[in-house]
C-alpha cells in the first residue's frame, strides 16, 4: 500500500496574522480595535494584542494613539507595489521623478494619499545633490497640516469634519492665510527641523522672516511664531510616527499636487533639500518645475484641475 503524504498544515501563528489582515482589509477604511479584531478573528485577546505589536512593528498595521484603534500599514503599500511590478501609473510618476530630480537638482519623492488621509510614499528618485534619500518605499508621514495642506486646500468637504480626516475641524488665521497662498500658487512648501532643532532654530527663524518679506511665507512675526512651533512639532512627530530618519540640519520640502478626476489631490510630488541650500528668492522657481511636472501627469492621469487653479 502505498502513503500518500501528508499536506503540512499553516503554522497557526501565520494563519492568525492573514485573518488579522483580511479583517481589516474588509473594514477598510475603518479602524478596529484589538477587541473586535479578536473577536471576529475567533483569536484570545492576548494573543491579538502580540500579532498586533508584531505586525505594528513592521509598519503592516497602524494604530491611532487616542483610542487604539488599528488599520492596515503603509508597508503594504510597497508589497503591492512590488506584486503589481511597474504599472503603467507608478512608471510614469518614476519617469516624472526622474526628470524632477535632474531639473531641480534636489532628491525627488512621489506620495499617494490614502483613504484615512495617511501620506504614504510610493516612489523615490536621487538628485545629483549630497543629500541622500532618507526616506523608503511604503514609509508614511504624521498627519499634520504641514504635510496635508495640499488635500486641506481643495477638498471638496473644506471646514466639515469628514472626508476621511482630511479637514481640521478648526480652521486658524494662519491655516486660512496657507491655504489661500496654496491655492493661488499650486504649490506648498515644508520645513523640518532637524534632529537638533533646538541648534537650528536661528537659521529657520531668518529664513522664514526672509520668505515672509517676500510674500512666499507668513508676514507678521506672531504668525511666523506660529509656523515655528507646527514645524517643531511635525519634526518631532515625524520621529516617532515614522521610520524616516530625520537629518540632523534643517530640511525643505516643496510639493506640488496630481489632482482626480474630482479635481481632489491622489498624489503629491515632492522634491527635498537642505533648507540652506536653497533660499527664499529661489523657491518660487523650484515651486514653478514642481507644479509643471504635477499638472502634466495630472492631464496626463485623466484628472482635472480645480477651479481655483
Amino acid at each position: 500500500m502505498i502513503v500518500q503524504p501528508t499536506a503540512p498544515s499553516p503554522a497557526p501563528a501565520v494563519t492568525s496574522v492573514v485573518k488579522i489582515l483580511g479583517l481589516l482589509l474588509e473594514e477598510s477604511p475603518r479602524w478596529l480595535n484589538a477587541s473586535e479584531i479578536a473577536r471576529r478573528c475567533d483569536l484570545s485577546k492576548a494573543s491579538t494584542h502580540r500579532f498586533l505589536l508584531a505586525l505594528l512593528a513592521g509598519h503592516f498595521v497602524m494604530r491611532n494613539p487616542e483610542d487604539l484603534t488599528y488599520t492596515l500599514g503603509s508597508a503594504l503599500i510597497a508589497l503591492g507595489a512590488a506584486s503589481a511590478g511597474e504599472g503603467p501609473v507608478l512608471q510614469l510618476v518614476r519617469n516624472a521623478l526622474s526628470e524632477l530630480a535632474n531639473e531641480s537638482g534636489m532628491n525627488a519623492e512621489a506620495f499617494q494619499v490614502m483613504p484615512d488621509a495617511q501620506v504614504i510614499c510610493i516612489a523615490t528618485c536621487a538628485g545629483p545633490g549630497p543629500v541622500a534619500i532618507n526616506r523608503s518605499v511604503g514609509s508614511r508621514l504624521p498627519h499634520f497640516p504641514l504635510v496635508n495642506l495640499l488635500q486641506i486646500a481643495w477638498s471638496s468637504k473644506a471646514g466639515s469634519q469628514g472626508n476621511g480626516g482630511r479637514v481640521p475641524e478648526e480652521f486658524t488665521p494662519e491655516l486660512e492665510e496657507d491655504i489661500r497662498w496654496v491655492r493661488s500658487h499650486g504649490y506648498t512648501w515644508a520645513i523640518s527641523a532637524g534632529d537638533n532643532a533646538s541648534a537650528n532654530l536661528d537659521q529657520i527663524k531668518g529664513w522664514l522672516k526672509e520668505a515672509g518679506s517676500l510674500g512666499i511665507g507668513r508676514s507678521s512675526e506672531q504668525a511666523r511664531e506660529a509656523q515655528l512651533d507646527e514645524i517643531l512639532r511635525f519634526t518631532e512627530a515625524r520621529k516617532t510616527t515614522t521610520a524616516t530618519r530625520v537629518y540632523q540640519v534643517p530640511t525643505l520640502g516643496i510639493a506640488a499636487p496630481i489632482f482626480d478626476i474630482n479635481g481632489e489631490t491622489q498624489l503629491q510630488l515632492c522634491v527635498i533639500s537642505l533648507l540652506a541650500q536653497v533660499q527664499p528668492n529661489g523657491l518660487p522657481h523650484i515651486g514653478e518645475i514642481v507644479k509643471k511636472k504635477a499638472d502634466k501627469l495630472t492631464e496626463v492621469l485623466g484628472g482635472r484641475m480645480p477651479r481655483a487653479l
